[in-house]
């Protein structure tokens, strides 16, 4: 399909979903959106955006994902495992952020073996009003741990170009990661020499 078409796949409650091969790979999907499974198995993805809403088991992601639109990815399952790249889409647009990554595994771990990336923000500063730059923001939460080897960075956002009047602003996104349920304590463990960095 066209990436302005959406792709919309629901199960409620024990079914699994396998995406098999490199999905979207020649042409890239339009939104991807699960509203509820058990198992989710997927290898390459490129589509409009990847959200899953809610799961009762885990989300293993094998393949590299990248998203092209604002919309990015969001995940949340009882377990999540990230053994690849996720990158999502770049915005040239004022005031329009490029593509988030948010992943909740609600009550386990969470190991990230991939570089997660968000893409920049670069917006040309071509009219007399105010122009903002924006890049995603990287938000991490498990119920028992944050592990793995993966860089969390956000894109850089930046001003192309200079008018005399506006106030224009660039502001990187930011990254959250956050471990343990109510009432107890998790661990974060991420073992990249450069584990964070923002734009």
């Amino acid at each position: 399909s066209l990436t302005t078409e959406a792709n919309t796949l629901t199960i409620n409650g024990s079914g699994d979903i396998t995406f098999t091969g490199a999905v979207g790979a020649i042409d890239a999907l339009g939104a991807i959106s699960i509203d509820s499974a058990n198992d989710v198995t997927a290898n390459a993805i490129t589509a409009a955006s990847f959200n899953q809403a809610a799961g009762t088991g885990t989300t293993t992601l094998n393949g590299a994902v990248n998203t092209t639109a604002a919309a990015g990815v969001t995940i949340t399952n009882a377990a999540i495992v990230v053994s690849n790249t996720i990158t999502t889409a770049a915005s040239p647009a004022t005031g329009v952020a490029s593509g988030s990554i948010s992943l909740t595994a609600d009550t386990t771990s969470l190991p990230v073996n991939g570089n997660l990336t968000t893409g920049d923000a670069t917006v040309a500063d071509v009219t007399i009003t105010s122009e903002t730059a924006v890049s995603g923001n990287i938000t991490l939460s498990a119920g028992t741990s944050v592990t793995g080897s993966g860089k969390l960075q956000t894109g850089a956002a930046e001003i192309s170009g200079a008018d005399d009047t506006g106030t224009d602003s660039a502001t990187s996104g930011s990254i959250s990661v956050t471990s343990g349920t109510a009432g107890t304590t998790g661990e974060i463990a991420l073992s990249h020499d450069n584990a964070l960095v923002v734009g």
